[in-house]
């Protein structure tokens, strides 16, 4: 009997813990439908007492889990569904923030046709939402962030009462000189001429760095030197450029000059780590400054991190992107230095992101393609 049997407690009490009074008269009927049981006026018997035993020894325990597989399945059939990106989304994703990379606007079907190289609905709603979570920087809003960061550098100057800046009659700054750190890629020199333009700074001081020395010794009014740099992940890009400076011009750095590092973003962890690196190079009166930086909570898959709050998510999220990421990067399936970032430039998108941004393939082709590896 359904309420007294006591091969039916025995399974019922078990079945109720997991479903509701609902699933279990559902199970009850399956097995009476596969002619298991048999029910007259609420009461069953077993057809075959060797499943009987079974059942009430470990069986019910097995039909437990292979319900809830089944569960699981329907469920996971469900999220798949609910998971599917709309067109409009991506539209509004296009519209929100007008993304032009290496010169050419990103569009619908440049998202739909990346997000379709990751298979099912839920992997594609995972990647939709780091792109719809990555910073993006045009080209204006980099110009505004030149002139911010000249901002703080003269507050800088201003508050431990450093040489002056002067200027000329146009009104021009003709004592700060602003170069790269490196040669690599147009970015670099690009942002230089940034800075001195949005500063006011005479463009014939700004150059690059093989040309700094020259100008510094042709030139005995330059008391500050700006280099320019766009992000900072792990800090060891920065550190090897500085090594090589100070192997290859080691020059400037025996002139009485105030010398600045100036950044558009980047980590508050690899900045300790070049300060750090500075002190053993006794340069330690190079100051680095990042307009916008960066936390443990901008890494994609942190504890902490601002995309993923929901811990099960950001696994299956991670799980994800590593084992993409593997495949296009071995050694660093989420990105150099394990950064984890999700920083996208006008024209470059760094290798401390997930190279599911930026890294091609014969196979797999990213939205933000990277031409310098």
């Amino acid at each position: 009997n359904k309420n007294k049997s006591l091969t039916q407690i025995h399974i019922k009490d078990q079945l109720v813990n997991e479903f509701d009074a609902n699933e279990v008269e559902k199970i009850l009927k399956e097995y009476v439908d596969r002619k298991s049981l048999i029910e007259n006026n609420d009461l069953y018997k077993f057809r075959i007492n060797f499943f009987k035993d079974w059942l009430l020894k470990y069986g019910a325990e097995k039909i437990i889990m292979t319900i809830s597989d089944e569960q699981k399945i329907k469920c996971r059939k469900q999220e798949e569904k609910e998971a599917k990106i709309n067109s409009q989304e991506i539209k509004e994703f296009i519209e929100k923030y007008k993304i032009t990379y290496n010169g050419k606007n990103l569009t619908t079907d440049d998202i739909r046709a990346y997000l379709e190289q990751f298979e099912s609905n839920i992997n594609q709603r995972i990647i939709f939402d780091i792109i719809k979570n990555c910073t993006y920087y045009d080209i204006s809003n980099i110009k505004i962030i030149m002139k911010r960061i000249f901002d703080e550098i003269k507050s800088y100057i201003a508050n431990n009462k450093l040489s002056s800046i002067t200027y000329s009659s146009g009104k021009k700054i003709t004592n700060v000189l602003v170069s790269n750190l490196d040669n690599l890629g147009k970015s670099s020199t690009q942002y230089a001429k940034y800075f001195a333009d949005e500063n006011m700074i005479l463009q014939k001081n700004t150059t690059e760095i093989n040309k700094v020395l020259e100008k510094i010794q042709n030139d005995s009014d330059i008391k500050f030197l700006i280099f320019t740099d766009d992000f900072i992940g792990s800090g060891a890009n920065i550190i090897d450029n500085i090594k090589k400076i100070k192997t290859d011009y080691p020059e400037i750095f025996t002139k009485e000059l105030y010398i600045f590092i100036g950044v558009i973003t980047g980590f508050l962890e690899g900045k300790e780590k070049i300060e750090k690196e500075l002190i053993k190079l006794n340069l330690e009166n190079i100051k680095i400054i990042i307009h916008e930086p960066l936390t443990e909570s901008d890494r994609c898959f942190s504890d902490t991190s601002k995309i993923f709050t929901n811990p099960q998510k950001r696994k299956e999220a991670e799980n994800l992107c590593w084992e993409k990421g593997k495949e296009l990067v071995s050694k660093d399936p989420l990105g150099f230095g394990d950064c984890q970032a999700t920083i996208v430039f006008p024209d470059t998108c760094p290798n401390n992101c997930l190279p599911i941004l930026w890294k091609s393939t014969n196979t797999f082709n990213p939205l933000f393609e990277r031409k310098i590896t």
